[in-house]
């Protein structure tokens, strides 16, 4: 008696949640479809999976595999697909007229583990698919609603949502604050609200000093940034983006810092600025051309005859060049020099409640002016989009709103600032080797409101402070 010859035929395996992360619910499928193709002498040519992936109507997520494998049996690479349950294939009506057309236009058979097996090619076996797959996505929107409400119960009242990879600065149970991680949260928060860092600067230190993500990744500003954004960190519970109750676990900075952090990153104004626009030299924004008649900017000039210099921005002039190194030695000494009268001034000066403005909302003035203005120089330096006199009078414009910007600032944040910042000098020094050119940048501007410099004498080729003018902040 001649042996049938075996049938082409793919496997297709699916599992929606996989929270072990080792496809043990498609393994099982696996040893349950091999059972079944020796019952109904299938050889398998083809192997699909799409692990932790639901095929829901509510599912918003390309499965790569399954698209191959419909694909594929247009192409004839196979005559049966199999798989553990109809509903493995997909819960989707819509998707189920897809396999009705392989059926009629392809003689596609399909067979399943523990699903009724029945031919698509007769009116009656399309009219039982159909209805299998209308209860199928009812039953999966039913399992969709009820997790949806258990959600928000659990949240409403407080409670941890499911498992996966603990929170940074939370031990594993997701309740317990753990300490270490905790402080590095509470110092960003900080430094940022006080406009001593940015999300941004607070990546590239971290990273610098061998700080990991809890899954041991380099840390990005959209990471950061949730975690900062996130009202856990304030032992808060949200659910969809909403705060709906006081959380079981333990809080690390306080509910109203929380709120703050949350007004301030989540302007996607301060997104744009904190990511792709921050100054790249030390001094760039505090220098001005002293020449008698000038008194423009200078620019960083990198490496110019081998050396970083700071430029006149003024076009057509080469009047002023100083070198950046021994310049930036000079401006860092000296505002050590100044730290402690400004810590003296600013012990002495009391809130101006008549100011009445949020530091948050001026940092936010600040950040946006800042942002323009650098705007406006790439477009009249790097694009040459605009005539000088316009760039002339617009940047002159924004210049002295961000001056204005930065003394309301100064005055109404003098206490915190000199919480934040280092109130010795030896304690300067010590950050200022710590942390990055944007903290060096910040620190700075906390003390310099503008560095003027002078015109060379002619045959002086060293370095000359006597060129040098700094105007310093006074608080209050």
């Amino acid at each position: 008696m001649t042996e049938k010859p075996r049938r082409r035929a793919a496997k297709y395996r699916r599992i929606s949640d996989d929270r072990e992360g080792r496809e043990l619910g498609v393994q099982r499928q696996d040893e349950d479809l091999d059972t079944l193709g020796e019952r109904l002498n299938l050889e398998f040519v083809a192997d699909y999976v799409d692990n932790d992936i639901s095929a829901s109507t509510k599912s918003r997520k390309v499965r790569p595999d399954y698209k191959r494998m419909l694909a594929d049996a247009r192409s004839g690479e196979f005559e049966v697909i199999a798989a553990y349950t109809s509903g493995r294939l997909t819960r989707r009506p819509r998707e189920h007229e897809d396999l009705i057309d392989l059926a009629v236009d392809h003689g596609i058979e399909f067979v399943y583990v523990r699903s009724p097996s029945f031919d698509l090619n007769t009116s009656a076996g399309r009219r039982i698919a159909r209805i299998l797959a209308a209860n199928d996505a009812g039953e999966s929107e039913d399992i969709a609603e009820r997790v949806s409400r258990e959600a928000r119960q659990r949240a409403e009242r407080g409670l941890i949502s499911g498992g996966g990879t603990r929170p940074f600065g939370y031990e594993a149970d997701r309740k317990t604050v753990r300490e270490l991680e905790a402080e590095l949260i509470r110092d960003a928060a900080h430094r940022i609200l006080d406009g001593l860092a940015t999300v941004t600067g607070m990546c590239r230190e971290w990273n610098d000093k061998g700080i990991r993500t809890v899954t041991g990744a380099l840390w990005t500003k959209h990471v950061l940034r949730r975690i900062l954004m996130s009202a856990r960190i304030s032992g808060r519970r949200e659910h969809k983006g909403v705060i709906v109750a006081t959380a079981e676990w333990d809080k690390i900075i306080e509910p109203e810092e929380s709120d703050r952090l949350r007004e301030l990153l989540g302007d996607p104004a301060r997104a744009t600025y904190d990511g792709n626009s921050a100054r790249k030299y030390l001094l760039t924004g505090f220098l001005y051309c002293g020449v008698p008649g000038c008194g423009d900017k200078l620019i960083a000039r990198p490496q110019s005859d081998h050396q970083r210099s700071y430029v006149c921005a003024t076009i057509g002039r080469s009047h002023l060049r100083m070198i950046a190194e021994p310049l930036e030695l000079y401006v860092r000494e000296a505002a050590f020099d100044y730290l402690s009268e400004f810590v003296h001034l600013a012990a002495a000066v009391a809130p101006d409640a008549s100011e009445g403005t949020q530091e948050a909302e001026l940092w936010q003035e600040l950040v946006n002016y800042q942002r323009r203005l650098e705007k406006l120089e790439e477009d009249f330096y790097v694009h040459e989009r605009m005539p000088e006199a316009r760039y002339r009078r617009l940047a002159a414009a924004l210049e002295t709103e961000i001056d204005k910007t930065r003394d309301r600032l100064t005055r109404t944040r003098a206490k915190s600032a000199i919480r934040n910042l280092p109130t010795s000098e030896a304690r300067a020094r010590e950050m200022w080797e710590e942390r990055g050119l944007e903290w060096r940048r910040l620190f700075l501007g906390a003390l310099v409101e503008r560095v003027t410099i002078g015109p060379a004498i002619r045959g002086l080729n060293r370095f000359d402070p006597t060129r040098v003018r700094i105007k310093w902040r006074k608080p209050g």
